[in-house]
């Protein structure tokens, strides 16, 4: 039992002394972290300017604001990606000094960061659109809140070790998987209620967990929010599913990582 707290100790620090390492990195590096944060608020100001140039922003589905309406999908989708693509891209482009340092303690750091940031963004915005006079702004419900933002952590964490290891094999994959996380963004209850989808429509959307994780948001700022597609059972088991799917390949990756080089022979 000894052994087995001096080891958790133990790791405890190395883990934190990657966490003040990425926290240094970023002192003298803002811009990219900057730009993670940028790009979310960037498309919710592009989105809401449409809807108001196109005369649509007058429907709001729930509420009574349009921009809090887009804000609570548009913010954990983008919390998603930064989760599944970027913080898996400070995974590989950080340098290990030491033998100790594993991998997958550089992700969670990497994850620990992007959380933080995202948190901060979300009682900015949220707060200064409330503070603006939008009482929508205010969270309802902070537990479906946090609910959902962890198991898009957990998504976003199996997901991103996932496309890593296949694109270990399969270079094009980076584009491939580009290409459905933002993709996603038409399939996952950002800009519709699934509720208000025909039967035969809604059924098969309702599979996609990123749409269940954003509609647990929702709920958490709407106290009337329809839940007829929201199963927070089925979000908690493809959470689950993902965190074990990501430490498989973890391993895999790192046996990959041990093997031996073929020698050639002359």
């Amino acid at each position: 039992m000894t052994s087995f707290f001096s080891a958790l100790r133990h790791q405890g620090n190395v883990f934190l002394a990657l966490l003040n390492r990425e926290e240094e990195r970023r002192r003298h590096n803002p811009v990219e972290a900057l730009l993670g944060v940028l790009e979310p608020l960037g498309f919710l100001v592009v989105m809401a300017a449409l809807r108001y140039f196109t005369h649509t922003n007058a429907y709001v589905p729930v509420g009574t604001s349009q921009v809090v309406y887009l804000a609570t999908g548009i913010l954990p989708h983008y919390f998603f990606i930064v989760i599944a693509t970027r913080s898996s891209k400070d995974w590989t482009s950080a340098s290990r000094r030491f033998p100790i340092e594993q991998r997958l303690d550089l992700y969670l750091v990497a994850i620990i960061l992007r959380c933080a940031d995202y948190l901060i963004l979300g009682v900015l915005l949220f707060g200064g659109l409330y503070a603006y006079g939008i009482s929508d702004a205010a969270p309802y419900d902070y537990g479906s809140i946090f609910q959902a933002l962890a198991a898009i952590a957990m998504l976003g964490f199996g997901w991103g070790v996932f496309q890593l290891t296949i694109g270990e094999i399969f270079p094009v994959w980076a584009y491939i998987n580009g290409a459905i996380t933002r993709g996603l963004v038409l399939f996952s209850g950002i800009f519709f209620e699934p509720d208000t989808l025909p039967p035969d429509i809604r059924y098969p959307l309702s599979f996609n967990p990123i749409l269940q994780a954003i509609a647990l948001f929702k709920r958490g700022f709407y106290p009337n929010y329809s839940s007829l597609t929201l199963d927070k059972t089925y979000l908690l088991e493809c959470a689950i599913a993902f965190v074990l799917m990501g430490l498989i390949f973890d391993r895999i990756t790192r046996r990959r990582e041990g093997l031996p080089r073929r020698r050639v022979r002359r």
